[in-house]
Formats: structure tokens, sequence, C-alpha cells
């Protein structure tokens, strides 16, 4: 049989091995809680990531910018030519006025006598 002195004995073992086992259970759940993430938060980021990785595939590519690149080189081409053909047109005009001022000048030369 137990006696009292035997029974105090288990009683403070029994005690001990509660506390340690509340202590171990503590820092395991505490050192899991600091590992992990909640799911809320896990769902949050991975929603975060997926909006992260849609506007990332939808940024243009190196090949978007090399068309881009091209196309904007014909433009500045065509431009320089419009130029081009504007400055011969200014340079034409110049001509067609001198030529119709001095017309103006005979007209009024001959209609002033």
């Amino acid at each position: 049989m137990i006696g009292a002195n035997d029974a105090q004995g288990l009683a403070a073992v029994a005690a001990i091995m509660t506390f340690l086992a509340i202590v171990i259970y503590r820092l395991i759940h505490g050192k899991l809680r600091d590992e992990f993430v909640l799911q809320a938060d896990h769902d949050s980021l991975e929603e975060r990531t997926a909006t992260m990785e849609k506007r990332i595939g939808d940024m243009p590519a190196h090949g978007d910018f090399r068309s881009l690149s091209d196309r904007v080189g014909k433009v500045e081409q065509g431009v320089a030519v419009a130029q081009a053909s504007l400055d011969g047109l200014g340079n034409s005009i110049k001509r067609v006025e001198h030529q119709v001022d001095l017309l103006v000048a005979h007209q009024i030369g001959e209609s002033g006598r």
C-alpha cells in the first residue's frame, strides 16, 4: 500500500511534471507561433504576391521595347523628311514671293505713269 508520504511524494512529482509539461508546451507553442504565420496573414501575402506577379506579367518585355524603339526611329526619320520638304517649300515660297514683289512693283510703276 501507498503511505501518506508516498502519496505526497507522488503528488509533488505529478505537480512538477505538470508544471514542466505546461512550460514545454508554452515554449513549443511560442516557437511554432514565431516560425509559422496565421492563415489570414498567409492568404493576404498570397493575394499580394499574385497581384504583383500579374502586374509583372503585364509589363512590357524587352521585345516590346525594341519594337517601340524601332517605331520611334521610323517616326523620327519621317519627321526629318517632312522637315526637309518644308524647308524646300520655304525656299520655293521665298522665290515666288520675290517674283510677286517684282511683278507688283512693276505694275505699280506702270500705273503711276
